[in-house]
């Protein structure tokens, strides 16, 4: 079974990664059929023929289920009329409320179309509609975002796995009817709203957040860092209702049913039928899936007297829901929830008999960390870009502890819903349980070993890693890797040192990667001798009390996707945060040597408080503070340099006219990089030096900027800019229009996504995101 499952899964895989057409997929299963055919009696290959077809099967399973488009496709960008069912509560993002939602009409050109599927709806303002009320509303259809900057998580693919293809954007809604979502749905999310106002009425609003997320996995009263606390101690499965919970609530409803002395067979039947109601009331994640399908296998088993392995019921769960969501390879709660499941099934007895030095009352626990964090390890750096250590010690704990916070939860809401009185003892017993294991994990994170961000790694790595961990199992499970243990551990040292070497391979090219920051700068610079420069971290996007932090989620993950292990130089253009503020969370993670910033400054109360800080924390890391502007310049080598060419001595009371700019050389190749100054500045500059091959445009695009003139003497062949959603008409038409009638090939970062540059020096290559 788990033979068949890895085939299928990476057939998936596969063909998520190289996306091949259906025909090419189709007859090379044919083929594949007909070989098994022939070899049907030769049981040697058999084997491989049938992991083959089964390999090719999932292949066209995904193409089939991928290639399917929305039906709302013909719709997108045209002001057209829907009619749509709101499915759950909506989440506040800054100026506007989004909505989990159903399209059911389409009114577009006086003909009607009867369209059904998932959507989200965004609607500007503050009118809170709740779930069951049927809209109508008038707005615009595109697709979900997906990737802005190489290496990003691609959520349009996640949202398509949960079979949400488009979001509506509207001004404004009108309340249809009422109530209108179906009475098993009505049930189910009154049930959920039921066990979130249990909780909220009786615990404060940190311990009932945390209680919530360990219940129902909903988070969204989790404030950024407490999740990121989870993450940082291995805890975040804590927050993932799975197989843990399915477990727990199962032990729980078992023991509760004992003294009705029910038959075994109806008592399970029970059982799983609550638990099913369960799945169902929190929205059915694929972990919690996986689990239900696990214990169906149980219980079917049990039944029928056959003693259960683990393994074939995993790998059954793991066919099972790729069959039905081959999509879910794009969820990383499937791929965490069954990489734990077969790193259990895999490691777990060569871990617990490594552990027979250590009291048996917590052997068996360790074993069991230590082999989940084993197999886990690389798929969580490959998401999360960071590995926790303290994790391993923290989970032997924490995992005890929820097993008493869950189980206490569960009869604290089966008790609210007959009583608040008992309620109330049984929840302070978990708001003490809750506090405990806040606490454990606010100190475990701020440990100075508790774990480490780690930068993208080629695929090559994380296969030499699983490969080591296969050896190590092998060496516990056969004689012959046993007797040839030395051959084989010299083999994989050497593919090690090959496959390091392939890594540090130097290269001719110069890369320049113009983040898509929203609203904001950031290039980074990577030179052939993968020295890092970052011009600006991007930042500030606020509306309201909503804040979204540029710097932890777009900025950081966008540099550890690059695969960059230090940053050599940080420069800030000027003190504005845009495109200073997300580099605070830059500076705290990564060790960087100097910080470039410009030789004058409006002053305070025209540059961004954060400035101070940004200050503060180079002095704290001892990072060198270097104020460069007019004639100053930085050698990179290899021939590559970077000239500045302003701030002069005197400060401009407009920060942005103090902007560094400055003129990157490789040979050939030239790149200017120039702030937010406008034509002021740009008239000063010097002609001779402004010439480039590249150029960042001035302040966004911003009208008073990038003059007729200045464009003539740089004369770019590509300009980049650097823009989103913003107030303030960036970038202006004229200037655009300038940029076209100069010759210059235009990219923008809300249109192309990141745009990324490579030259030797002599010819340059550019591709974009989107």
């Amino acid at each position: 079974m788990a033979g068949f499952a890895f085939s299928f899964f990476f057939g998936i895989l596969a063909a998520s990664i190289i996306l091949p057409g259906i025909p090419i997929i189709l007859g090379s299963f044919l083929l594949s059929a007909a070989a098994l055919y022939v070899n049907r009696k030769n049981s040697s290959n058999l084997k491989g023929a049938v992991m083959l077809v089964i390999f090719l099967g999932g292949m066209l399973n995904y193409s089939l289920i991928s290639g399917a488009e929305s039906k709302l496709d013909a719709f997108d960008g045209k002001t057209t009329e829907y009619v749509c069912l709101i499915t759950d509560n909506p989440v506040k993002r800054g100026n506007y409320l989004q909505y989990p939602a159903r399209s059911l009409l389409v009114l577009y050109e006086g003909k009607h179309y009867n369209f059904s599927e998932k959507i989200f709806l965004r609607v500007n303002g503050d009118t809170v509609f709740k779930f069951g009320d049927k809209l109508a509303v008038e707005g615009q259809c595109s697709d979900i975002a997906g990737k802005r900057n190489p290496g990003d998580f691609d959520y349009k693919l996640y949202y398509k796995s949960k079979g949400i293809n488009k979001q509506v954007t509207a001004d404004k809604a009108v309340l249809l009817k009422e109530d209108s979502a179906g009475l098993f749905k009505t049930i189910l999310y009154l049930s959920r709203e039921k066990v979130r106002s249990t909780i909220n009425e009786a615990l404060p609003k940190e311990e009932a957040a945390i209680l919530t997320g360990i219940i129902t996995g909903d988070k969204a009263d989790m404030d950024e860092d407490m999740r990121e606390d989870y993450m940082k101690t291995g805890l975040s499965h804590i927050l993932s209702v799975s197989g843990l919970h399915v477990g727990f609530l199962m032990m729980l409803l078992t023991y509760l049913l004992i003294p009705l002395r029910l038959d075994k067979r109806l008592q399970g039947s029970v059982v799983l039928l609550i638990i099913i109601y369960y799945v169902l009331l929190i929205g059915a994640p694929l972990p919690s899936v996986r689990a239900l399908i696990m214990l169906a296998v149980l219980m079917v088993g049990k039944s029928a007297g056959r003693e259960y392995n683990l393994m074939a019921s995993v790998s059954f769960a793991c066919i099972v829901i790729l069959l039905f969501k081959p999509m879910a390879v794009h969820d990383p709660g499937f791929m965490i929830s069954f990489a734990a499941m077969y790193s259990i099934t895999l490691f777990y007895p060569a871990a617990y008999r490594t552990l027979r030095f250590i009291p048996v009352a917590i052997r068996s626990p360790a074993a069991l960390s230590i082999s989940v964090w084993l197999g886990l390890a690389p798929v969580l750096a490959f998401y999360f870009n960071y590995v926790s250590i303290i994790g391993i010690i923290i989970n032997i704990i924490a995992v005890p502890l929820s097993f008493m916070i869950t189980v206490a939860g569960f009869i604290g809401v089966f008790a609210g819903i007959v009583s608040k009185t008992p309620a109330l003892y049984i929840f302070s017993v978990d708001y003490y349980l809750i506090r405990l294991l806040s606490f454990i994990i606010r100190e475990a994170s701020e440990l100075p070993a508790a774990g480490f961000y780690i930068p993208r790694l080629p695929a090559y790595i994380y296969a030499l890693y699983y490969v080591g961990i296969g050896m190590f199992i092998g060496f516990y499970k056969s004689a012959f890797f046993r007797i040839y243990i030395r051959r084989f551990a010299l083999s994989y040292l050497l593919a090690a040192v090959i496959a390091i070497s392939i890594y540090n391979l130097p290269s001719n090219d110069l890369r320049m990667i113009f983040f898509d920051v929203g609203q904001g700068d950031s290039c980074c610079i990577i030179t052939p001798q993968k020295k890092t420069v970052l011009i600006d971290g991007g930042g500030s996007s606020r509306a309201g009390d909503y804040y979204y932090d540029v710097g932890g989620k777009i900025t950081l993950p966008a540099l550890l996707h690059q695969g960059i292990w230090r940053i050599d130089t940080v420069i800030v253009s000027h003190f504005h945060d845009d495109h200073m503020e997300g580099l605070l969370r830059v500076i705290e993670v990564y060790r960087v040597k100097n910080l470039i910033i410009p030789k004058v400054s409006a002053g305070e109360g025209k540059i961004s408080v954060n400035s101070s800080t940004l200050l503060d924390m180079c002095g704290k890391k001892g990072i060198k503070i270097h104020r460069l502007g007019e004639k100053d310049y930085m050698n990179l080598g290899q021939g590559i340099r970077m000239d500045f060419l302003h701030p002069r001595m005197e400060a401009k009371d407009d920060e942005n006219e103090n902007s560094l700019v400055g003129v990157l050389s490789y040979g050939e190749f030239r790149a200017i990089f120039t702030g937010d100054i406008g034509k002021e500045s740009e008239g000063i500059l010097p002609d001779e030096a402004v010439r480039a091959d590249v150029m960042k445009v001035p302040h966004h695009g911003s009208g008073r900027s990038s003059s007729e003139e200045f464009l003539k003497k740089a004369a770019p062949k590509v300009s980049i800019v650097s823009v989103g959603n913003n107030n303030f008409g960036h970038p202006s038409p004229d200037t655009l229009k300038r940029l076209a009638e100069s010759g210059s090939l235009v990219y923008r970062t809300d249109e192309s996504g990141a745009v990324t540059i490579t030259t030797d020096g002599k010819s340059m290559r550019v591709k974009t995101v989107k």
